[in-house]
């Protein structure tokens, strides 16, 4: 014998509304293309900022023709 499960349904799946939640996914959607704009822009300022950051800390050497260059 199988045992059947019988009782009232979930108030979640009352108030379902299908149309609804088709436009809570757009809303989303939307907005996730937006974070994502916004992500890769303060990525882009982050790896600049590092960038610069890390060439200031360079020293620039100017060599000429004929100069001596140490090689390892």
């Amino acid at each position: 014998m199988i045992p059947v499960e019988v009782g009232e349904p979930l108030t979640r799946r009352l108030l379902f509304q299908q149309q609804q939640s088709e436009e809570n996914m757009r809303v989303e959607l939307e907005t996730t293309d937006k974070v994502q704009d916004t992500a890769k822009i303060r990525e882009k300022a982050t790896k600049f900022q590092a960038a610069r950051r890390y060439n200031t800390k360079v020293q620039p050497q100017a060599f000429q023709p004929g100069d001596l260059v140490w090689r390892v």
